[in-house]
């Protein structure tokens, strides 16, 4: 009886976004589950910056105070390509850390459990470490615990939260900043020029949570955007999988 009807099952910690595309693809509901233990996270707003140097100059000071307490930081980047810039800035600054991103796949393990340790600084792309528990020192708790930086504009609040979440696992204290600037190249490419002006006026007049509505606004487009595309692939597919169907072949595509 209930393979009949359940044929398939999921679980994941970043799916209320999509609660309704899920329905919609897959005819299944979404049950949020509470956590086991109170999640201690603190949430700090984010910031945007005109350029990709103020940002890390920004990032640079908030690492070098984070170090003074001894607590561990985990920078976000979108790409191997602004991880090694941002690896290159804080070389310059005297800041030793760890690299992850595919140019370090048989090490990841070992900079993962390292990432918690006190005053370890280690530079990830977004999907370097994903979903990993990072140990943290025992020490580490009374100095706030893990903070997370990401400096990647993402097209999905899906994946700001699972960035998020690499801070505060399993009860423990961390903390998450977003560090967002408009010269970034994929924000270049999703955003229009006016928009873009409009958030450098605010920013430039200190109007950070305009700035940061603005920002969110364009990613709620690209939410939208990739859902659209991705509700059209579906329907093609099904679409021929039923004259398949018609034409005598199997009712699926394997």
């Amino acid at each position: 009886f209930f393979r009949q009807y359940v044929q398939l099952t999921g679980i994941s910690g970043t799916l209320c976004e999509v609660a309704d595309e899920i329905h919609h693809v897959y005819d299944r509901l979404l049950v949020q589950a509470p956590s086991h233990l109170a999640s201690q996270r603190i949430d700090i707003q984010g910031m945007v910056f005109t350029d990709r140097a103020t940002q890390l100059n920004f990032l640079v000071n908030d690492v070098q105070q984070r170090q003074a307490l001894k607590q561990p930081v985990l920078v976000c980047t979108r790409s191997v390509e602004q991880s090694l810039g941002v690896s290159a800035m804080l070389t310059a600054h005297g800041l030793p850390h760890q690299v992850l991103n595919a140019y370090q796949d048989a090490e990841e393990a070992a900079i993962v459990a390292a990432a918690g340790k006190a005053g370890q600084i280690t530079v990830a792309t977004n999907m370097a470490g994903r979903g990993t528990d990072i140990p943290l020192d025992a020490a580490v708790a009374g100095s706030g615990g893990l903070h997370v930086a990401s400096l990647a504009f993402n097209d999905a609040r899906r994946l700001d939260r699972q960035l998020a979440g690499r801070a505060a696992r399993q009860g423990n204290p961390g903390s998450y900043q977003r560090l967002l600037n408009l010269d970034d190249p994929y924000l270049i490419e999703a955003m229009p020029a006016v928009l873009r002006q409009i958030a450098r006026f605010c920013v430039e007049q200190g109007w950070q949570q305009a700035a940061l509505v603005i920002m969110h606004g364009t990613q709620r487009r690209l939410e939208y955007k990739h859902g659209k595309e991705r509700l059209r692939l579906y329907q093609s597919r099904d679409k021929l999988e039923r004259q398949l169907a018609f034409g005598g072949r199997p009712d699926h595509i394997t």
